[in-house]
């Protein structure tokens, strides 16, 4: 509190708050030590006290000068009531503080402030003392003009954040208060004291201690930034309880109905709610003043606790328990239970036999309460009831007197069951009941006896009651029991075993179980039985491994579908995606081919798989089973489980490929084509046996049933007596091991050796018969059979080794080759150039040479370059005795007209008939200033050499005659002594004359060798082969290749070289080819370089011991060119050796035309 006195007027007055107005000259007393202030602030006309504790105190209007000069005076108040005046400097707040005795000092009449009454206290050394400002500061702000900001802020808002229990009644167990409404830069305090202590502020609450606290003692109150104090907020009376209530709690049974009474004391108000024993609760509050509670169950409790959870006003939770006990008043509850009669008598008939004694009476109860402490169960007929007796087991039984139901009004029985609890509470009774027929006539039958069989196991049969049971009984004592047919009553009955002589018994129990019998006299046939041989089968399979295979997939985008007519099935790029994969070799594949997003069966028709198989034989994608060249075409359908897609089996070795097409119309869907399935391993395999068993006797007649045993067995020339019981004899064969016991049932187990396979093992067993004293003997023949391996067994001989449906034969091929003479169409080429002159003037060419092998083509032109009047010779010359002599009929006359160019002189060669010599061309020309060129153009056709035309190379199949291959089966072929597996590839043989390509599947390719000599024409080639089956088992053959001289001979001309030979045939019988019947042919050809295969090969001759290497090419006279090779084959279009040729093999499987190829020496056949 503040005390404001108007210098003036003397008057005093008391302000409240932290905010002081003047409005004329005053003294301030504040009842503050001085020691408690941090600072002074002017701001603007206004005096900001800031004290240690965080409160702010404004004096507006301090620093104002009045009219009459009289100033504004500040005076503290300490703590042991002395007044200290301040002085400070003017328009500063550098306050220094003296002592004074009053505040009237300062008033009436003073004026000019305080210096002059702090000066003459000082003066009279009156002993005041004098304090300085312990933080005081200049002005802060030297605006004293009308924008300083003197408005206090508005007041804030101050509430409790959680007003726990009930809901806006100030009692609560959280005391946090959180303050709203603060001004931007304004600071804020709180007070729990009534405003006595002020508290700085943080954040935007604080908290209250556990307390009581009225309206008043919480207060809030804000400071702007200019030091101006808001009017304060008061939080409102505020009851600050966290302790947890507590209660008792009693239960009684007022009603004594088993609907309890649960009561307490707690805190007054509060809320308790009570949960019962069965779960269900009740909510009371307590009395405001006493804190007493009662709450009723709403029905009747089980035992167990009561439990009272009590809520107080500031919302603490507390419990209480009590434990609360029944009454029972309750019977057992039946709704569930069921009282069942059993059938009467069992078969709800009472027979004669039943009827002379006592009959149990059974009756099942079901669901009894589990409650009833005591049951009662009682049997009533007639009304006469017949206590039952508890089997321990939910059934109770009484002995009920016969003939009571027999000579009962009713044939009825009633049960009734009584439940009592352990309290007394018995249950209305709960009753079943059960009507019977009563049936006291025994049946009759007669009994007929036969052997069907002639076995000596008799048959007997009769008629008696339809429905009645037949126990027989024959002369061995053993016994057989059947039904009698239901409509006629017929029955028969069959021993195990034979049967001795004796009487045959029928005992007839009919339906009501009455008893009645029937006898039969039987003899049995005396003679013994023969042992008959036994074939049985035992396997040992051969087992591939079995791997999930995964080859890929591959998307086909939406609208993108390709029809199949578009697609060359041929190409190396398909243009659609494809999913490409191989099977290995010794391995097949089950697959399948599924499709994800077609899932309208409707369009499934619009797509189809294509599936290629390559054909390393022929170069070509051929369909899966090679059948045919393109493809397998297959339509995509419903698969198991609901995909779509198809599957294709047992597809073996090889490269394959797989596409979608789509013949629709429109666009096609978004789908993946997915290859995956299980692959087949037949290289590593597994093997799996399987037993044979048995009995020996089952066809050995009644051997069985007269009692006969196996008392040896004999194996390989060794007997084993066969032991009794049922671990019988064990016996180690050639191929598995056999156990045997003396009633004749065996078992025999396979080596699990594929060796074993196709082999029969046997055993010779003594069978005994101990009534006549004899033996009789039979052998068991075990054949080891094995799936897949294509067995055949002997119809006739038990005992022969099986034979296979596969083997291997002979295999013979011929090769017609066709061989010809090759033409060197470069043989001697040379251009000249003639000038005329007056007097004439001559051209020679270089010489070339001739011998008595070569047919000579060819021609020699000569054409004007400069046309002017003249004329000229051209002739053939030879070396004659060092002379040069003009061959006859070659020399040929020529006029050169002015200004006309082109030819005007030609020979053809081959119409010469050139013998063996030395040859030159010689052209004259006369008159003056005429130019001609000479082109000679010499060709030869090699007479003592032969090179083979067309492709010679031959294909089939080792293995098609060869019956059933079993899968999984390898082809292996001989390579020098060495068999080497046939691959899907193609593995490669070389021969004596050619090379063999044998595929995985039995197909093979030969082609004669690039150096097979003239002299072989007529040779054979043989190749050994086996087909090795899983099981190891082999078998062999031969393919004998016999090469064949073609039937003629011919030349042919070659495309883009006119100057070759004409076709032309002779005797084939012949080896000189007469130059005489060589057609005529063009003569144009002037080329030196011609794109064909040089032949340049040194002349090979058979001498009969070896080859003898003659002058090659390179020592020949006449131009380094050599021949074309061109030919005709009998089988195949013309065709011409060419540099550039190419094959059009995508996987490198094909193997090379011999005439496309190119070795070291370019080389062709020559002899």
């Amino acid at each position: 509190m503040f005390v404001v006195t108007d210098k003036v007027t003397g008057s005093s007055s008391t302000v409240a708050g932290n905010n002081i107005v003047l409005s004329a000259p005053s003294v301030v007393k504040l009842s503050l030590n001085p020691r408690s202030i941090a600072d002074y602030r002017k701001v603007g006309e206004d005096l900001v006290i800031h004290l240690h504790n965080g409160e702010t105190i404004r004096i507006v209007h301090f620093y104002a000068h009045y009219p009459n000069g009289d100033d504004n005076d500040l005076v503290l108040e300490d703590d042991d009531g002395k007044l200290w005046v301040g002085n400070h400097s003017e328009g500063l707040a550098d306050f220094n503080f003296a002592e004074i005795q009053s505040v009237d000092q300062l008033v009436g009449g003073t004026s000019g402030g305080v210096s002059p009454i702090l000066l003459g206290l000082l003066g009279l050394g009156a002993g005041a003392g004098i304090i300085a400002a312990a933080s005081g500061s200049g002005d802060d702000d030297d605006d004293d003009g009308p924008g300083v900001d003197r408005d206090p802020p508005a007041a804030l808002f101050a509430a409790l954040e959680n007003d726990t229990g009930v809901a806006d009644d100030g009692i609560t167990g959280d005391g946090t208060v959180v303050v709203d409404g603060l001004e931007a830069g304004a600071s804020w305090e709180y007070s729990t004291d009534g405003g006595i202590t002020w508290h700085k502020g943080s954040g935007s609450s604080f908290e209250l201690e556990q307390g009581i606290y009225a309206d008043g003692d919480i207060l809030v109150r804000q400071i702007d930034a200019s030091g101006n104090i808001g009017p304060v907020t008061s939080v409102g009376p505020v009851t600050v309880d966290v302790t947890p209530p507590t209660t008792n709690v009693a239960i009684t049974d007022p009603e004594g109905d088993n609907i309890p009474t649960a009561s307490g004391t707690t805190e007054p108000g509060s809320t308790v709610t009570v949960t019962w024993p069965d779960g269900t609760t009740s909510e009371v509050t307590a009395d405001g003043t006493t804190g007493e509670w009662t709450a009723t169950a709403p029905g009747e409790q089980p035992d167990g606790d009561v439990t009272a959870a009590v809520t107080d006003p500031a919302g603490n939770t507390g419990s209480g328990t009590g434990t609360w006990t029944s009454t029972d008043t309750t019977p057992p509850d039946t709704s569930a239970t069921t009282v069942t009669v059993g059938p009467i008598a069992g078969d709800g008939v009472v027979n004669a036999t039943e009827a002379a004694g006592n009959v149990p009476v059974t009756v099942t109860i079901a669901n009894p309460p589990a409650d009833a402490a005591t049951t009662t169960v009682n049997i009533l007929v007639d009304g006469v009831p017949y206590a039952a007796v508890s089997n321990g087991d939910g059934t109770w039984t009484a002995s009920v007197p016969g003939s009571a139901l027999a000579g009962a009004t009713t044939p009825t029985v009633t049960a009734e069951a009584v439940f009592t609890d352990a309290a007394g509470n018995g249950a209305a009774p709960v009753t079943d009941t059960q009507t019977y027929t009563v049936d006291v006539t025994p049946p009759t039958t007669n009994v007929a006896i036969t052997d069907p069989e002639g076995d000596n196991i008799p048959t007997a049969s009769g008629t008696t009651e339809p429905g009645s049971t037949v126990t027989v009984t024959w002369p061995d004592g053993t016994t057989s029991e059947v039904t009698a047919d239901g409509t006629t009553g017929e029955w028969t009955a069959t021993p195990v075993l034979a049967q001795p002589s004796g009487d045959v018994t029928a005992v007839v129990t009919d339906p009501a179980g009455n008893t009645g019998s029937g006898t039969g006299a039987w003899t049995p046939n005396t003679t013994t039985p023969v042992a008959s041989d036994d074939l049985v089968n035992a396997s040992v399979d051969i087992v591939p491994t079995e791997t999930a295979v995964d080859n890929g997939s591959t998307t086909y985008l939406l609208g993108i579908g390709i029809g199949l007519g578009l697609i060359d099935l041929q190409a190396t790029v398909l243009g659609v995606p494809s999913v490409d994969f191989t099977i290995a070799d010794g391995h097949t594949q089950d697959l399948t081919f599924a499709f994800g997003g077609l899932a309208d069966v409707g369009v499934l028709g619009d797509y189809q798989v294509v599936v290629q198989k390559w054909n390393a034989l022929t170069g070509q994608w051929t369909s899966v089973d090679g059948s045919s060249a393109g493809g397998s075409i297959l339509n995509i359908g419903l698969l198991d489980g609901g995909a779509n897609g198809v599957v294709i089996p047992d597809m073996d070795a090889g490269q394959y490929r797989a596409f979608m097409v789509y013949n629709g119309v429109g666009l096609s869907v978004l789908t993946t084509m997915t290859v995956s399935g299980l692959d087949h391993d037949y290289i590593n395999t597994s093997i799996v046996t399987g037993e044979a068993s048995g009995n020996v006797l089952d066809n050995d007649g009644g051997a069985a049933a007269a009692g006969h045993i196996v008392t040896s067995v004999n194996f390989n020339g060794t007997d084993f007596p066969v032991a009794a019981g049922p671990v019988g004899t064990t016996i180690i064969g050639q191929y598995g091991q056999l156990v045997i016991h003396q009633d004749g049932s065996y078992t025999y187990t396979p080596n699990a050796d594929g060796t074993a396979i196709g082999k029969v093992d046997q055993f010779t067993y003594t069978l005994h018969d101990s009534v006549a004293n004899t033996d009789t003997q039979a052998t068991l023949y075990v054949r080891i059979d094995s799936e897949g391996q294509g067995l055949v067994w002997s119809e006739t001989d038990p005992a022969a080794d099986a034979t296979y449906s596969v083997a291997a034969t002979n295999d013979a091929a011929d090769i017609d080759i066709t061989w010809i003479n090759p033409t060197d169409a470069a043989y001697f080429d040379q251009s000249q150039s003639l000038t005329g002159v007056l007097f004439g003037s001559t051209a020679n060419s270089n010489p070339f040479t001739i011998d008595a092998n070569m047919a000579v083509s060819g021609n020699v032109t000569v054409s004007a370059t400069l046309a002017l009047v003249s004329n000229g010779t051209l002739a053939i010359q030879e070396l004659v005795g060092g002379v040069w002599q003009d061959v006859p009929n070659s020399e040929v006359a020529f006029s050169i007209l002015a200004g006309v160019l082109g030819p005007v002189a030609t020979i053809d060669l081959a119409s010469l008939g050139l013998d063996a010599g030395t040859y030159r061309v010689q052209t004259t020309l006369g008159g003056a200033a005429s130019i001609v060129s000479i082109t000679t153009d010499v060709n030869v056709t090699h007479l003592d050499q032969h090179v083979i035309t067309g492709d010679p190379s031959i294909d089939g199949s080792l293995v098609a005659n060869d019956g059933i291959v079993p899968e999984g089966s390898r082809v292996v072929v001989s390579d020098g002594g060495t068999f080497v597996d046939a691959t899907a590839a193609g593995t490669v043989i070389h021969g004596l004359h050619g090379d063999l390509t044998v595929y995985s599947n039995g197909t093979y390719k030969y082609e004669p060798l690039d150096t097979l000599a003239y002299a072989d024409r007529e040779a054979t080639d043989s190749f050994t082969y086996k087909i090795v089956l899983p099981s190891g088992y082999e078998t062999t053959a031969e393919l004998v290749v016999q090469l064949h001289d073609g039937s003629a001979v011919a030349f042919a001309n070659v495309a883009g070289d006119p100057v070759s030979a004409e076709s032309f045939s002779m005797d084939p019988s012949g080896d000189v080819v007469a130059l005489n019947s060589l057609a005529e042919s063009d003569a144009s050809d002037s080329s030196s370089h011609p794109a064909q295969h040089n032949l340049s090969e040194a002349l090979l001759l058979d001498d009969g011991s070896g080859e003898i290497i003659l002058p090659s090419s390179n020592s020949e006279t006449g131009p380094a060119g050599s021949a074309d090779v061109t030919a005709n084959s009998t089988n195949a279009d013309p065709i011409t050796v060419d540099d550039s040729s190419t094959v059009n093999d995508p996987l490198g499987y094909l193997t090379p035309d011999p005439l496309t190829q190119e070795d070291q020496l370019h080389t062709a056949h020559m002899v």
